[in-house]
């Protein structure tokens, strides 16, 4: 005799009981996960990041003394290092009528 799910039955003979044999997992028998490949997907990460983009503002907005403290640490590092690396490159890297000073006439 089989279950529902094709599954063979035995009788258990201490105590009269089914038992089924089941050779994969049984918990998620019946459920299906729609094929979504033919969709477009751009629709969704659309919604998706507007839904992110409102919840972070919402955060952002609720914590107002740690979003000033964030937003200004992030803005001094990156003018830190714009202006470190325009330091580096003006000292390192050669000009372009600089290239070859010993073909230059002084």
């Amino acid at each position: 005799m089989a279950t529902r799910h094709g599954h063979p039955e035995e009788l258990n003979e201490k105590d009269g009981t089914t038992v089924v044999m089941v050779t994969h997992d049984d918990r998620f028998a019946g459920t299906h996960r729609p094929d979504h490949s033919s969709f477009s997907t751009a629709g969704r990460w659309r919604d998706m990041n507007i839904a992110n983009f409102k919840l972070a503002l919402r955060v952002l907005a609720r914590r107002k003394v740690f979003t000033a403290i964030s937003l200004v640490g992030i803005t001094l590092t990156l003018v830190v290092l714009m202006v470190a690396t325009a330091i580096l490159d003006n000292v390192f890297a050669a000009g372009k009528p600089e290239s070859q000073l010993d073909r230059m006439l002084s």
